[in-house]
């Protein structure tokens, strides 16, 4: 596939699609593209992270923060995981190309998609496509795609054999030293940056499964470098949440053991898959404000001839309880109801009566 998608490239004016607070390996694999297949613009919709903004006063590159698709023959989008990463251009054309590295996705559709989620960089995989192109990889962007693979792989904490394969052929292809790429990467976090992390361990709750350990907290800045702290005082998986207007974003980190014990965040996290429907609060119960929820039940009868409860909320309803007449139980009676989602509960028997009873945090029935 990565012939089928060199040759396309080869062709056309290119916008190239970077994720929201885009790293060094986003940054990367956009340039690289870029300077391999020209008439292209990357595009990073979420602004960049401080590493990547660093790489590209740098080299000197540029890249937007908006852009007219309907302006382009080709988009692509690189290092990615979900359309819901892209912001306003989640929609993409159908002829759109996706190369990525984490847990393979559903989500792009008929689209021309590539993923080698055995790979810790998206970098190692336009690495290979330029050698597929037979492109000489050159110095500033050997500089760049290196730079990808070092921050990925947590400057080789959790590389594997076909990375440091990789970045040893890219160093000599490019005629690179190591201490070169370091320069850009190995960056002192600023005040901001601490103040988020000592935050972030003040808000930190945590529980033991097993014989690990499990935290959460909550911040509203530099969120993966929290979950990063978090690990270096002893949790094994972290989580960090944080909300910007509408939007709720979750970051996650976990030890190299745990993963090699088969955990993995990507597909635990994949947007617009459900892995769980109850809540989990970033902070103590005492501290949620909670409002009336608007309760409305619909009920009716099945298609078998059981009891059917519709039940939505125009407001937040946190564990809810739900009751049943002795010797019966609902299909579900322990949820969460959030606004615009509504839940259904049923009876598999009909009775004379339909009995719900409903009870959630705010301490109403």
């Amino acid at each position: 596939m990565l012939q089928a998608i060199a040759e396309r490239l080869k062709h056309g004016r290119k916008l190239i699609l970077l994720h929201g607070n885009a790293d060094p390996d986003a940054l990367g694999c956009g340039y690289a593209i870029g300077r391999a297949f020209p008439e292209a613009d990357i595009c990073a919709p979420g602004g960049l992270d401080k590493i990547s903004k660093v790489i590209m006063a740098k080299l000197d590159l540029k890249v937007l923060e908006r852009a007219d698709v309907t302006q382009y023959d080709q988009v692509v989008v690189v290092d990615t995981s979900s359309p819901d990463q892209l912001g306003e251009f989640a929609s993409l054309p159908e002829n759109a190309i996706i190369i990525d590295h984490h847990a393979r996705s559903d989500r792009w559709g008929s689209r021309t998609y590539y993923c080698d989620d055995s790979r810790k960089s998206c970098a190692e995989i336009i690495f290979q496509l330029l050698r597929t192109a037979g492109i000489k990889v050159e110095r500033d962007v050997g500089l760049a795609l290196l730079a990808g693979m070092l921050t990925d792989s947590g400057h080789f904490r959790y590389s594997n054999g076909a990375l440091l394969h990789a970045f040893a052929d890219l160093m000599e292809e490019a005629g690179l030293e190591i201490d070169e790429v370091t320069s850009m990467t190995d960056l002192e976090p600023d005040i901001s940056e601490r103040i988020s992390q000592l935050k972030g361990a003040q808000r930190i709750r945590f529980d033991r499964v097993g014989d690990r350990i499990v935290a959460i907290s909550v911040g509203s800045a530099y969120e993966s470098s929290v979950c990063k702290g978090m690990l270096a005082i002893g949790a094994d998986i972290a989580f960090v949440g944080s909300q910007r207007d509408q939007n709720f974003r979750l970051s996650a980190r976990a030890r190299p053991e745990v993963v090699r014990m088969g955990l993995h965040l990507g597909k635990l996290l994949e947007a617009g898959r459900c892995v769980s429907e109850s809540v989990i609060t970033l902070v103590p119960p005492k501290h949620l404000n909670l409002f009336d929820p608007q309760l409305k039940v619909e009920p009716s009868l099945s298609a078998d001839g059981g009891r059917v409860c519709r039940l939505s909320v125009e407001r937040p309803a946190l564990w809810v309880w739900a009751g049943a007449p002795i010797g019966q139980s609902w299909s579900d009676n322990f949820f969460p109801l959030r606004p615009g989602v509504a839940t259904e509960v049923r009876l598999p028997v009909a009775t004379e009566a339909v009995w719900l009873s409903l009870k959630d945090l705010g301490g109403g029935d």
